[in-house]
């Protein structure tokens, strides 16, 4: 038989297709095997030196130039224009565009070389140093805050501070978060197994008290909701297309939740409320009632001075996560105990499955997880707690922080970045370690029976406790990540984008109708370009796409995706080679 039949047959093991070029690496190979001279093949790395080095040097200069001009003018450089940069770099040297295209490949090869990584910039608050926001934090003090307190004489309990927070409440630890070079690693947010997201919005007083939770979701009346008598779910609920807080969220939450609360202790009392600079909390003033005063702290300021960013969101969650992998385990614990909930799961409804039947939580299980915290004074969600990260906030008069002090010591908040203490964080850990020696003694088959854990806990490879303490860190606060917040909402918009595109009038249908599909008609080999010649002819486009005041965004997504698709390829096909090799 000839080459290409003998690739396709099942005499070579069924590894090859029989394409052209597996036919001459076939023939190379067979004549080293015949005489003799084939040999194994040693595993060594590419060269990583570049054919442009004056050209690379004066690019990477120009890299670090622009990140230190960025403090002053606030001007990124895209990837378009590092290869505008480079092309004009080979021009002073004289080096002909016919030699050098400034290719993608290129590009990535010498941002690899020179260990630089690509920086989403998100907000403003590095731009503000210690004694600036020190400078701007004094003021605001004394001249909004602390004189509105004292003009209506305003105590601590009638001081408010709230904030939102998403939670992905059907999510478990996946080892897409493990960073080995203790980073975080953010590649691949977009394909997050369970993206299914709600909205806190936590509000608590400067004495420790808390208003009670709302929560804002898509659905307008979850399936979940019927689980609950009357139909009405533990937390005050409202829906909304994206899950988000926009300002008819804010006035509902102002209206539902927080004035019935406030009226209901105090009256008309005369209350401030601390809200960050968002849109959405930006509220006409004219339908306010006259003894809500709204404050808005400084930009830039909220991770320092916000008391609910002193980890009273980060508690909360940590304590949420933590409930529902122990209920998991729970199951896992009672002997049969995860068989019985799968029979149970396929009895019950589809929207009801949720935790008690070891289905993914629904949102009636979260709001009982996250109101069994907050409605107590316990564990995550202490008095004392939200006392001292009022204290650490530094926003609040003198007195009243002499007050917290001398009720609860100098113990505060750690001053330290980690959202997760130690003490949960090795909860955590251990809950995980846990699941995942579990699902390895019982040989849980997680595409069957334990759909729950697919693609969150690996069953050939424990992970060490750095690793695990990474995955629980990442976890926690996933949801409040810049990268993660970017590619949620990007998710939206594209189905937004692909919504509208489905919406077609009558008219337009009836004409599609009529028109006689076109054949689908098969590239020709001639027509295909290489790799190379799409990423130079998308950065055209690009750079065409600016100067005509078009977003480039989504060719620039494609581009992305191309470039992450190619180094996802093999460096070379050695499959021929090996399987002369094992049957020499």
């Amino acid at each position: 038989m000839s080459q290409k039949q003998f690739l396709k047959s099942s005499e070579s093991g069924g590894l090859f297709n029989g394409s052209a070029s597996e036919q001459m690496a076939f023939g190379r190979f067979l004549r080293q095997f015949d005489d003799g001279s084939l040999t194994a093949m040693e595993t060594t790395q590419r060269s990583t030196c570049s054919k442009f080095p004056e050209v690379e040097k004066m690019l990477v200069q120009y890299m670090e130039l622009r990140a230190k001009l960025y403090k002053r003018d606030k001007c990124g450089a895209p990837w378009w224009r590092l290869a505008d940069r480079a092309r004009k770099c080979a021009r002073s040297l004289g080096i002909p565009e016919s030699d050098f295209s400034a290719s993608a490949g290129w590009i990535s090869a010498t941002l690899s070389r020179h260990s630089m990584v690509k920086l989403n910039l998100h907000g403003e608050a590095g731009d503000m140093d210690d004694n600036e926001r020190a400078a701007i934090m004094d003021k605001w003090r004394k001249e909004e805050c602390w004189p509105l307190i004292e003009k209506y004489r305003i105590p601590m309990e009638r001081i408010y501070n709230a904030d939102q927070t998403g939670l992905y409440y059907q999510k478990l630890p996946n080892t897409l978060y493990i960073d080995q070079n203790n980073r975080k690693n953010y590649q691949g947010a977009k394909q997050m197994k369970d993206k299914n997201r709600i909205t806190l919005m936590i509000c608590t007083a400067a004495n420790g008290m808390k208003v009670p939770l709302a929560v804002v979701g898509k659905a307008k009346m979850p399936v979940c909701f019927s689980l609950c008598e009357n139909s009405k779910p533990p937390i005050a609920y409202t829906s909304q297309s994206n899950a988000w807080f926009d300002r008819h969220i804010t006035w509902w939450w102002l209206k539902e939740v927080f004035m019935p609360h406030h009226t209901s202790r105090f009256g008309h009392g005369h209350c401030i409320m601390l809200l960050d600079n968002c849109s959405a909390h930006k509220i006409e003033e004219s339908i306010l009632p006259p003894w809500l005063h709204i404050l808005f702290l400084p930009p830039n300021v909220t991770n320092k001075h916000q008391p609910a960013d002193m980890g009273m969101i980060a508690a909360l969650k940590a304590g949420y996560k933590t409930k529902m992998l122990s209920g998991l385990l729970d199951l896992f614990d009672a002997p049969g105990g995860y068989e019985a909930a799968a029979e149970a799961r396929k009895r019950a409804k589809r929207g009801q499955r949720g935790l008690s039947v070891g289905g993914k939580a629904h949102i009636i299980d979260a709001m009982n997880i996250l109101n069994g915290f907050w409605s107590v004074d316990g564990r995550y969600a202490l008095i004392d707690g939200i006392r001292r990260c009022w204290r650490k906030a530094d926003i609040l008069p003198l007195e009243m922080n002499l007050e917290i002090y001398k009720d609860l010591g100098s113990l505060s908040i750690p001053a330290r970045e980690k959202v997760l203490s130690a003490a949960d964080c090795s909860k955590l850990c251990n809950l995980m370690s846990s699941l995942q020696v579990k699902v390895t003694e019982t040989n849980l088959d997680c595409s069957n029976v334990g759909k729950v854990f697919q693609n969150s806990f690996a069953t050939e490879d424990r992970y060490t406790t750095s690793q695990l303490a990474n995955i629980a860190e990442n976890w926690v606060d996933i949801e409040d990540q810049p990268e993660i917040m970017e590619a949620t909402i990007e998710d939206d918009i594209d189905a937004m984008e692909v919504e509208e595109q489905q919406v077609l009038t009558e008219k337009e249908m009836n004409e599609m109708d009529d028109e006689e599909p076109a054949p689908n008609e098969e590239i020709a080999e001639e027509d295909k370009i290489s790799y190379v010649q799409a990423q130079n002819w998308l950065q055209k486009i690009c750079v065409n796409a600016t100067l005509l005041g078009f977003d480039p965004i989504h060719l620039q997504r494609c581009m992305s995706e191309m470039r992450e698709a190619q180094q996802k390829k093999p460096k070379r096909s050695t499959t021929l080679h090996d399987f002369f090799i094992s049957n020499k």
